[in-house]
């Protein structure tokens, strides 16, 4: 049946085609590094001993003062420690202790026994860069606001293995009853600053997102009236000020309006995001970004400054600028060295920059008035672009332009970007050949920070492969040079176990196949909505989707010997291959039951809706939940 199928998909593709394997670009296999980053991960088995005999004499130091990312640190150490060893370490503050190059410890932070040490920080740490030294018998774990934390992952993963390859699947040695401390001499610095992966199962777990070394939404954003994003009229709600103030909101009532009025709207956006600093001390950036329709205001002061510039965006900076301006100066007098970055959207009707271009295709400011404030970030979310390309070729070279255009007036620029089609979560996406250029491209673009949104909607797991997205997208963010091909293998070696090999032989067919779907058939890998094309037989003839189907019938007799062995291992690969079948499933269904006897059909809907209750697949798409399909 498999070399039925082989031969079909061959006729199918083009034997060439097929032959060749997936077209990985510059996804994998790279044995040079092109850029200069910092990821020094050395260290050397020394002589001391951090376990003996079962037992150790180690003791985790925080500051006295612990911020809450130290304590999670301090807590994560324990609880790993504890799992590898069966040791409980103790945790006590930098004020209960004195340093001694012959003391051993386990400290986290900027405390009084690193500066004792001798340690300074390094200027390239910002949020998440961080250091692990090896100094006397002691390990010195410091880094940003959020390396205290990636630190102690970096130290259990080189001590004891720690990797963590999906919420419910972590590496970690065990049993360990005797190991030599590492002499330590680690600087990692990511390539990009903030990384965020906007799935679900991460957004809503906390624990998961930091364990991939990433941060949340709430760990960056101060929210606008409740709201991180699209947020205008949280800021000024209509119904409180529409009648009084109709000046404030364009004609159509989509957005507001921020040039009729600007003095007394400032007024009220301005107080808004002081309320919202004063209630969020330790966040350090907010948003204030238009409702998500493709719409601006229309009335005649703002089309004129759209004639003047030639984008709307003009008007949105220069009034942003206005209120970041009466900020920072509050933040100078009533919060003395505390900074809070104000964040706009590049996106829909604001994407492109107020620039003007010179023949050598350099970017300058049309004026001083549209140049992002010093405490003003550009939030680029090139939401048109087709994501099964990255942005160094012809395909997605306007997007490329635009982040060249804002990053000609601002430093601070943060990348959005799209990995699923948001109008149909059952639908396979495949990303990966541009993935790796995607992140590279942010890297050389200089972005501080990074937004990749997938089903960030599905609370529990997503379809299409979306814990391997997870995955790869928290390393090649980190680091854009990682060998993908590697770190692929890696996690299908982890998470499938006995059924890697049909797992990931259905992969790459899958891949090769949907890499003929994009450059034969033209399907877009525009994320907004989806592509009718793909809802079709001539894109899924029944032989190709049942040939896929097959692969999982593999993974289910790779892993049957474990039902009688070890079967809570069983119903755990099990349901991770039914998760990942539910794409082609749903295809198979959606195109083929016309050909099934009626009660066949039903029994097929049915297994199909029962498994994504089962594993926790929530949504159908974007705006609808799997009931509205199932029903």
């Amino acid at each position: 049946m498999k070399k039925l199928f082989l031969c079909l998909l061959a006729i199918v593709l083009g034997a060439g085609a097929f032959l060749t394997g997936c077209s990985d670009g510059n996804t994998g296999g790279q044995s040079e590094r092109k850029y200069d980053t910092v990821h020094r991960l050395d260290s050397t088995v020394g002589t001391h001993d951090l376990v003996k005999d079962g037992a150790t004499d180690y003791r985790i130091v925080i500051p006295a003062s612990a911020t809450s990312w130290q304590t999670t640190a301090a807590a994560e150490l324990t609880t790993f420690f504890k799992q590898a060893t069966g040791i409980t370490l103790e945790t006590i503050t930098d004020d209960q202790t004195e340093y001694s190059s012959q003391a051993e410890y386990l400290s986290i932070g900027q405390n009084k026994l690193f500066a004792a040490a001798g340690l300074t920080a390094d200027e390239r740490f910002l949020n998440s860069g961080y250091m692990i030294v090896t100094q006397g018998n002691s390990v010195y774990l410091a880094g940003g606001q959020y390396g205290d934390l990636y630190a102690v992952y970096e130290f259990l993963r080189q001590q004891f293995g720690f990797e963590c390859y999906a919420v419910d699947e972590i590496s970690l040695e065990i049993n360990v009853r005797n190991k030599k401390l590492l002499v330590f001499d680690v600087l990692d610095i990511p390539d990009i600053d903030l990384r965020v992966q906007n799935w679900g199962e991460a957004r809503f777990n906390a624990a998961y997102s930091q364990r991939l070394r990433m941060v949340s939404f709430d760990d960056v954003w101060i929210n606008l009236g409740g709201v991180t994003f699209h947020n205008f009229f949280e800021a000024v709600p209509p119904e409180t000020y529409g009648a009084e103030h109709p000046e404030w909101f364009s004609p159509d009532g989509k957005q507001l309006c921020l040039t009729r009025d600007a003095d007394g709207l400032a007024a009220v956006v301005i107080e808004k995001i002081k309320a919202e600093i004063e209630a969020n001390p330790n966040a350090s950036a907010i948003t204030f970004t238009p409702e998500d329709a493709n719409t601006w205001c229309t009335c005649d002061s703002c089309n004129e400054m759209l004639e003047q510039y030639g984008t709307d965006s003009a008007s949105y900076i220069k009034f942003v600028n206005r209120v970041a301006q009466e900020i920072d100066q509050w933040l100078k007098a009533e919060h003395p060295g505390r900074d809070v970055t104000i964040a706009v959207f590049a996106y829909y009707r604001t994407e492109t920059a107020p620039v003007t271009r010179a023949q050598d295709g350099s970017y300058t400011a049309q004026d001083e008035t549209v140049v992002p404030a010093d405490n003003v970030a550009v939030l680029y979310a090139p939401i048109y672009a087709n994501y099964h390309y990255d942005f160094f070729g012809s395909e997605n070279s306007r997007y490329a332009d635009i982040m060249k255009q804002w990053s000609a007036l601002t430093d601070t620029v943060y990348l959005w970007t799209y990995s699923t089609y948001f109008g149909n979560y059952l639908l396979p996406y495949d990303n990966f050949n541009s993935m790796q250029g995607v992140y590279q491209f942010a890297y050389e673009s200089g972005a501080r920070y990074m937004f990749d949104q997938g089903q960030y909607n599905q609370t529990t797991v997503s379809t299409d492969w979306g814990r391997l997205k997870l995955y790869l997208g928290s390393k090649l963010q980190w680091d854009c040079q990682l060998n993908m091909r590697e770190l692929i293998e890696d996690w299908f070696d982890n998470y499938f176990k006995d059924a890697a090999e049909p797992m990931l032989e259905f992969f790459d067919t899958q891949r090769t196949y949907y890499t003929y779907l994009r450059d034969k058939l033209n399907i877009t890998g525009v994320t907004a909505g989806y592509p009718n094309a793909l809802l079709d037989r001539t894109a899924f003839p029944q032989g190709v989707l049942e040939g896929f189907l097959t692969y999982f019938d593999q993974a289910y007799d790779a892993i049957a010997a474990l039902e009688k062995t070890d079967a809570a291992l069983y119903s755990t690969l099990k349901d991770r291959i039914a998760l990942e079948s539910i794409s082609v499933r749903y295809l198979y269904y959606e195109l083929y039951k016309g050909l099934m006897v009626s009660a066949e059909a039903e029994a097929f809907k049915d297994e199909l809706y029962s498994d994504c209750i089962r594993l926790g697949v929530g949504r159908f798409s974007e705006a609808r939940d799997i009931s509205s399909y199932f029903d």
